[in-house]
Formats: structure tokens, C-alpha cells, sequence
């Protein structure tokens, strides 16, 4: 349950000292635990019309949270970033080649809000 990923988180954090854990949920979307005393952030995942392969797909999320995140984007529109491409890249056959360019990434966030 969402519950016993929360806790897991936080025992990490509090174990580990990781400032925050970021949760893939494949279909059923991500969801970003800031650390004690802050709200979780959830997103729903941005589904792909048709999936091809989801070869790359958590690899391609991470990375374009990873890019939200130097670009300063709050968490919640870095979850939709994140969405988004991994969303492009199980429409494409592939891990190389199904990697999005950002451009469409940022045209499908745009069709999302």
C-alpha cells in the first residue's frame, strides 16, 4: 500500500540519512516523499495511448526527474515532466531510440495541465 511505501521511506531516510525517496509505480504513477514533516507528492501516471515497450521507461522517468529537479521545478510538475517522457518512451520499440526529445516532452505536459 501507498502506507507501507511511506514508512519504508521514511525508515530510510531516518536510517540513511536520504533527504527524500522517489517511488516509480509503473502504471499507477510516482510518488515523491519529501522527508519528515512534509506532505507526500503522488502523480498519476500519464498513460500512453499504446505501449510498445516499456524497456527504458524507469530509467527515462528518473533521468527527466533528475533534469526537473536542477531546473528547479517543484515536485509536483517534476512527477509530470518524469510522467510524461516515460509515457513517450513505451510508445517506441527500443531503449536507445525511445528516449523522447524534450520538446515532445514538453509539448505532451502542456496537453496535460
Amino acid at each position: 500500500t501507498e502506507e507501507q511505501v511511506a514508512a519504508a521511506a521514511q525508515s530510510l531516510m531516518q536510517k540513511s540519512g536520504v533527504k527524500a525517496v522517489l517511488v516509480k509505480l509503473g502504471a499507477d504513477g510516482s510518488l515523491w516523499l519529501p522527508g519528515p514533516g512534509e506532505p507526500p507528492v503522488r502523480q498519476a501516471a500519464v498513460l500512453a495511448p499504446s505501449v510498445a515497450d516499456t524497456t527504458g521507461a524507469g530509467d527515462c522517468f528518473t533521468a527527466a526527474f533528475g533534469v526537473s529537479m536542477v531546473e528547479g521545478l517543484e515536485a509536483t510538475a517534476g512527477l509530470r515532466f518524469a510522467s510524461a517522457a516515460a509515457s513517450l518512451c513505451v510508445r517506441v520499440k527500443g531503449a536507445m531510440n525511445s528516449m523522447p526529445e524534450r520538446e515532445a516532452v514538453d509539448v505532451l505536459v502542456a496537453e496535460q495541465e
